[in-house]
């Protein structure tokens, strides 16, 4: 215990118990020594043992080389180990630990962050939100008859989809500039809400309960349809929204009814939504008005702070333009945002491509490092300029070294492409097509003689947008899929089948579990390989 790794501590381990805070508790002694750990772990410091001061004389704690803590201790780093040691009178003995880095205190490892509230008015707050029946006092039962009446249901903490809670949407549909109530409707059997599509015919959008920000219904994955699970109410991460995408069907202007259901008997949620005609959902769009949204900037020339697009009032609707002057190394790049939203990035399919037939992207959180360029002498004159309607994006640079140059987007099926990134083509790029539903995507290959073959799956031939593992030359249905993102490298599931067979690789982004998002399987038998 004095030593680590083969080194002699500084100082010894810090002892503390829970018992001193919440008393012995026989069965529960064991997860309240969990719970202040935890507590602990948020600060890496050993709280003090309530109410003592003193140790038992009569203690023999020669052997036992530990501090026993009557004040904070502060253990000098900025991570590490907390632990439960229970001993049962059988001779039974458990130990759990756990790791964790400061998130609050002296020592927080993200001091610009959100703090975590550990404080009285937390549980005040969540009393007050969750209620529940309690037994009444002096009620009198026969001693022969169970009665679970009183216990059923959400116990003690209440149902947070029932009762007097109501329910909110926030979206891209108004730049998230308020919280708008869902109202109960009876045919629909649940909360429902209007959204309306604007000029990209793509809406994003997450539900709040009683506008508590850290009671949030939000999707499993960023950038959702309405076949993902739904989690919550808690706190959402950056970016979890739904997304409404009527660029095959819809028009702009046109209604959408979002309805959010929930079962109370198998607990299950389901957010859904669909072209309406509702009378009643027309009137409170009018209510609401039009939101006229704004498109801006994001260049190199000013270190990428965000500058308001200019609206164009001219034949074409929905033309935004700006214009800024070339720097010192006769270089920029730029992409653009919609209403100064990350998650609403307007980018091109290559990042930093100078070619004119690289489509436009977007708006979505695909782009947030992919930036057009612009070459031209230093003090030329850049005018860009910016075309959205019906779902349709032009993006036009016009200066003087490089003249006129127009991208555009790309409909149905080819907004988007996904590549197989892998072992077997000299980490090259191989383009996955459709399956037979939609998100749903394949590739295949012949298993080469040099063994296992390792991969991931890019989008836009992008390896910083990568669906990766979690563990290195992880096999399939091991590892839950992570991703898209720039965080995966070394990061491979491995292909291990005998030379000659050939494999069908899958991209599910429809499945729930996250593990079934890319699979394989060997699609035929061993082959002749080519010399």
């Amino acid at each position: 215990m004095m030593t680590w790794l083969g080194e002699v501590r500084e100082h010894p381990l810090v002892k503390t118990s829970s018992k001193s805070n919440l008393g012995h508790t026989e069965m529960c002694a064991g997860i309240l020594g969990i719970m202040k750990c935890v507590i602990m772990a948020n600060q890496v410091a050993s709280a003090p043992n309530v109410h003592m001061r003193l140790l038992n004389p009569h203690m023999d704690t020669n052997a036992y080389p530990v501090y026993f803590s009557s004040e904070f201790v502060d253990q000098g780093k900025d991570t590490g180990y907390m632990g439960v040691s229970s001993f049962g009178f059988g001779g039974s003995n458990a130990r759990g630990d756990i790791w964790a880095r400061a998130q609050s205190g002296y020592r927080n490892t993200n001091p610009g962050g959100h703090l975590l509230d550990l404080s009285w008015n937390r549980i005040c707050k969540f009393a007050s939100l969750f209620t529940a029946d309690l037994v009444k006092p002096g009620r009198e039962l026969p001693l022969a008859n169970e009665n679970w009446q009183d216990f059923a249901g959400d116990y003690l903490t209440g149902d947070p989809f029932e009762g007097q809670n109501a329910f909110y949407v926030e979206g891209t549909f108004n730049g998230f500039r308020s919280m708008e109530r869902m109202h109960y409707l009876d045919d629909m059997g649940g909360h429902a809400f209007p959204i309306v599509l604007g000029d990209t015919l793509m809406e994003q959008f997450r539900i709040v309960c009683n506008r508590f920000d850290d009671a949030v219904v939000f999707p499993m994955h960023k950038f959702a349809d309405q076949e993902a699970m739904v989690l919550g109410p808690g706190e959402a991460p950056a970016g979890y929204r739904w997304v409404i995408d009527g660029r095959e069907s819809a028009k702009q202007g046109e209604m959408f009814l979002v309805v959010f259901k929930w079962d109370p008997v198998t607990k299950q949620k389901r957010v859904t939504w669909e072209m309406s005609n509702h009378e009643g959902a027309k009137g409170l769009v009018e209510s609401m008005g039009v939101y006229k949204h704004f498109y801006s900037i994001v260049g190199s020339w000013n270190n990428f702070r965000s500058e308001k697009m200019k609206r164009i009032e001219s034949e074409k609707p929905g033309t935004h333009a700006f214009e800024f002057r070339i720097g010192l190394y006769g270089h920029e790049e730029f992409h653009l945002q919609r209403d100064g939203d990350k998650y609403q990035t307007i980018y091109p399919a290559k990042d930093r491509s100078l070619t004119r037939d690289v489509p436009v992207r977007g708006p979505d959180h695909f782009g947030e490092e992919k930036y057009w360029s612009v070459v031209g002498e230093t003090g030329e004159l850049v005018r860009v300029e910016l075309e959205v309607h019906e779902g349709n994006i032009t993006v036009t640079l016009d200066n003087k070294q490089q003249g006129v140059k127009k991208f555009q987007s790309l409909r149905g099926t080819f907004r988007r492409k996904y590549h197989v990134y892998s072992q077997w083509s000299d980490w090259g790029f191989t383009p996955m097509g459709l399956k037979d539903k939609a998100n749903t995507f394949k590739a295949e290959m012949t298993m080469p003689e040099d063994g296992p073959q390792s991969f991931q799956i890019v989008i836009d031939e992008n390896v910083h947008q990568a669906y990766h593992p979690e563990l290195e030359f992880a096999d399939q249905l091991m590892s839950p899929c992570q991703g898209p993102d720039g965080k995966g490298l070394g990061m491979c599931w491995s292909i291990d089948e005998e030379p000659g067979t050939r494999v069908e690789i899958t991209l599910d982004l429809n499945a729930s579990d996250r593990r079934e998002v890319v699979t394989w399987k060997a699609v035929s038998s061993k082959q002749a390989l080519a010399n």
